[in-house]
């Protein structure tokens, strides 16, 4: 199998995309930055490329699962992934209802 350099490219883009996911998601949970730093930062990376932040967030679900015991912590954990999914899911579903009412207002008035 043979890739072109567009194909290594999007690899080493898609790899770097999910690790700067996941150092977001590591730095919050440690509390290094706050929710609200986190989130539209997430999802800028979200809206340009869905599949890389889903990787991070699965990455980060399943290590909550297999550290499930730690009790208190994988708790916090687990809620902040729930409100950060939640945050893009909601966000990203109401960016092109925003754009049409933008579209549709800018066509009435003129």
């Amino acid at each position: 199998l043979k890739l072109g350099q567009g194909s290594c490219w999007e690899a080493m883009s898609g790899a770097e995309d999910v690790a700067s996911a996941v150092r977001m998601l590591d730095q919050c949970m440690a509390g290094d930055a706050a929710d609200a730093n986190l989130m539209p930062q997430l999802l800028h990376l979200y809206s340009s490329n869905q599949r890389y932040v889903l990787a991070a967030l699965s990455e980060k679900a399943n290590a909550i699962v297999a550290n499930a015991s730690a009790g208190p912590a994988a708790a916090r954990a687990s809620t902040l992934l729930v409100n950060v999914a939640t945050y893009l899911d909601t966000n990203t579903a109401e960016q092109p209802k925003a754009a049409k009412r933008r579209s549709s207002t800018g066509a009435a008035s003129s």
